[in-house]
Parts: structure tokens; C-alpha cells; sequence
């Protein structure tokens, strides 16, 4: 069999792993099959001509591996690949033939190191005149939603009165996670999208796709200048450490570093016990499983 046809079928074994795959949100899809299919491609420049994505084999795993860090790849690249191949090892049932963990591979740990501060804590959402745009950016604002969230998102399903569930179709990674609804905003917020939408429907137009809509949100959001509303998440993470603080001190909390709060190693060792539960909180409500990552929402 020729190399390029080789490649098709290898290609298009990556294709029909993930087409029959219903875990992870369209996004995320998306991107996973983007990547597995550059990893076929790697793996034919590089001399291991599979023809088909089960055939995966240790020495392949091995391959890549070296050469992501012979092309110097932060570590934190190279764990967001290993991801994807932990989950094609997984779906074609060999989860064995790669480490479950980054330890055993000599992957340096990631290093989330503070960044500037991104939040958008104001948005001139008066100016966007679809509704069905606007009450997404809210529940971004509101509920530190990614935007892919925001716009599958089913007022109906998601409202148990104390607290919204997303489903795991909607989420990065198809993991279902739950916030807690605390403020009277958030409520009202809720009842307003329920009252706008039928029961079981989206914020996405039923004459659209998910495609076409995200797209047109896009635009909505470089019309009132803005590249992306990615903020909106850091200021609800931000927002939401101050309250959590002050829910633990009774009223004496502080403000995360990115809004001028202590550093933690200036905190007392009670201080650092909140500042770590309190970033737990918000890890989970964010729809991440590393607490360290709130260093870049939170400083």
C-alpha cells in the first residue's frame, strides 16, 4: 500500500474515532481530532507509517515524545498533548501503553506564573442588540462561564434554584460542574432567559448552528471592541475570591493579587489555608481540576 494511502486511512481512522464520540463538547472535539491527526502526520514524516489509529504502538508514544522536547515545547504543551493521547489510548482501548503519569515520562511540572490582569469587569452590553448574544455575555459576567457554555446553555435544565448544573455536552472537556446561584442578580438573570427562550432550548437561535452563532457572537463582541470576553471569567474569578475571603473571616477578607491583594508570601498561615481552599472553590466553579491555575485568573 503506497504511503499516501497510508495517511488517508490513518486520517480518516481519527476522524471516525471521533465522530463516534459523544464525551467532549464541540469544541473541544474539534481541537482533539486537529491534534490527533498531527500526530499521524508526525509519526509518517518521522518513519512509522500506521495505518490506522489503533495501531498505536509504546515506541510510537516514545517518538513523539522526543520530538516535542528535541523541538523545545514548554512542558505545558507537551502535557496538553499527552492529554489528547491518554484519551486516544483510552478510546481505542490500549490506555496501557502510556504512562498515566507526566512523572514517569520526566515532564517538568507546568509553571503557571502570574500574568497581567485580564479581567473585563464592564462591557457595554447595552450596545449589543441581539438578545440572544447578550444574555450570554451576561451569564459570562455572571457566572464565569466560557463562552461555549454560554451559548449552549439551557436555562430549563440548568436551573435547580440554589445552584446551575451544566451539562457535560456543554463543557470543555465534557465534565459536568455546578455553581452556586448567590446573588440576586444571578437569579434574575435566570428567570429572564427562561421567560426569553422556550422550555429546552439553547441560547442559539433555532434557524442556526452552534457554528454560525458562535461566529456571530464573535463579531457582536469586536463590535463593541473587544477581541475576546475571556475577562469576564477573570473578573467573576476575582470577584469571587473577595467574597469567598470575607464568607471566611466573617467580613475581614482581602482581595485576590491581581486587585492589589497580598501576595502569598506575605499571608499569615491561617490566611494560606483560606487563600487555598477559596482557590479550590473557584477551580471547580472555573471548570478546572488544578488549583494552580487560578494563579493566572487571580494572581
Amino acid at each position: 500500500m503506497s504511503r499516501n494511502k497510508l495517511m488517508k486511512n490513518a486520517l480518516y481512522s481519527v476522524h471516525k474515532l471521533y465522530k463516534d464520540c459523544n464525551s467532549l463538547s464541540f469544541a473541544t472535539q474539534a481541537n482533539y481530532e486537529a491534534t490527533t491527526k498531527s500526530f499521524i502526520r508526525e509519526l509518517h514524516s518521522q518513519g512509522f507509517p500506521i495505518s490506522n489509529i489503533k495501531d498505536l504502538k509504546p515506541k510510537n508514544i516514545d517518538m513523539l515524545l522526543h520530538s516535542w522536547e528535541k523541538k523545545g515545547l514548554s512542558s505545558g504543551t507537551i502535557k496538553n498533548k499527552l492529554s489528547v493521547l491518554r484519551y486516544v489510548c483510552k478510546g481505542v482501548g490500549k490506555e496501557s501503553i502510556i504512562a498515566a503519569c507526566n512523572s514517569n515520562l520526566s515532564i517538568q511540572p507546568r509553571q503557571y506564573v502570574p500574568i497581567v490582569n485580564k479581567a473585563i469587569f464592564d462591557i457595554p452590553i447595552e450596545k449589543i442588540k441581539n438578545k440572544h448574544v447578550q444574555l450570554s455575555m451576561r451569564l459570562q459576567q455572571e457566572f464565569g462561564l466560557r463562552k461555549e457554555e454560554s451559548l449552549k446553555f439551557i436555562a430549563s435544565q440548568a436551573d435547580k434554584g440554589s445552584y446551575i448544573e451544566l451539562q457535560a455536552s456543554w463543557t470543555k472537556g465534557g465534565i459536568r460542574r455546578i455553581i452556586p446561584v448567590q446573588s440576586e442578580t444571578q437569579r434574575t438573570l435566570l428567570d429572564e432567559i427562561k421567560a426569553f427562550v422556550p422550555d429546552g432550548a439553547s441560547l442559539i437561535p433555532q434557524e442556526k448552528s452552534y457554528i454560525q452563532h458562535r461566529n456571530y457572537y464573535d463579531y457582536c463582541a469586536r463590535d463593541i471592541g473587544l477581541k475576546n470576553l475571556h475577562g469576564l471569567r477573570h473578573a467573576y474569578a476575582q470577584s469571587k475570591y473577595e467574597q469567598l475571603t470575607n464568607i471566611e473571616t466573617n467580613g475581614r477578607g482581602w482581595n485576590c493579587p491581581h486587585q492589589g491583594g497580598l501576595s502569598y508570601k506575605k499571608m499569615t498561615p491561617e490566611q494560606k489555608l483560606i487563600d487555598r481552599k477559596v482557590r479550590f472553590i473557584i477551580s471547580n466553579e472555573l471548570g478546572h481540576s488544578r488549583v494552580e491555575i487560578t494563579k493566572i485568573y487571580c494572581g
